[in-house]
């Protein structure tokens, strides 16, 4: 009987024993377990952190190459826009320029025209007409560079010197006779106007108006 009991009891402590061990392999093997979720988590944590840090330094690098871009952009652009603001005032002096010119030209085939008129009705009063020629004369010399390429200005040209020639020469003549000669012929004068006027009508075009623009009565 003692040893049935003896037997029993050593059964049981064995028991107990393996029981023992079998609950610390799973509390082991659940500890690896919830230490490798939690690595696991980590390293998931981890990697997301790192593409979210990468994402950002990313974006940022693209942001920083696009503001690059746009400030290279808006100088070349400022650039152009200086260079095209001189260019536009350049062509605009120049512009001006010849406007100025023009006006002075037709201002001086005008007067001669006005003061041609007039020696018409008073032959005797020549001087204003000579005065005149002299004026256009002196215009034309200075601005023969935008003028002379074209061939009724060559012959107006030619048509004034020869006057002022003429009437150089008779100023010295009256220096040293005391004696006044006509200077220019009645056909000078009208080769003149009639080159003159040609030229005023180029420079200065004829009004067109419609037809259906009537004046008022």
């Amino acid at each position: 009987m003692e040893w049935v009991i003896l037997t029993l009891i050593l059964s049981l402590q064995i028991w107990s024993i393996g029981l023992y061990y079998k609950w610390e392999s799973y509390n082991k093997k659940k500890g690896e377990n919830l230490a490798m979720k939690e690595d696991s988590c980590d390293i998931n944590y981890e990697g997301e952190k790192g593409k979210n840090l990468a994402t950002k330094e990313d974006i940022a690098d693209i942001t920083r190459k696009i503001e690059s871009v746009k400030d290279s952009y808006n100088k070349a652009l400022e650039s152009h826009k200086i260079e095209l603001q001189k260019e536009f005032e350049s062509h605009k002096y120049i512009m001006n320029l010849c406007f100025l010119m023009d006006k002075e030209i037709i201002q001086r085939l005008m007067t001669f025209q006005k003061a041609n008129s007039q020696y018409i009705i008073d032959p005797s009063d020549e001087a204003e007409l000579i005065q005149s020629i002299q004026y256009l004369y002196e215009s034309l010399s200075a601005y023969k560079f935008r003028y002379f390429h074209i061939p009724i200005f060559q012959q107006l040209y030619q048509n004034v010197y020869k006057i002022c020639d003429k009437e150089f020469n008779n100023q010295k003549y009256y220096e040293c006779s005391g004696t006044m000669k006509l200077s220019f012929t009645q056909e000078d004068i009208r080769i003149l106007y009639i080159n003159s006027t040609k030229i005023l009508k180029m420079m200065m075009p004829t009004l067109q108006l419609k037809d259906n623009i009537k004046p008022e009565a």
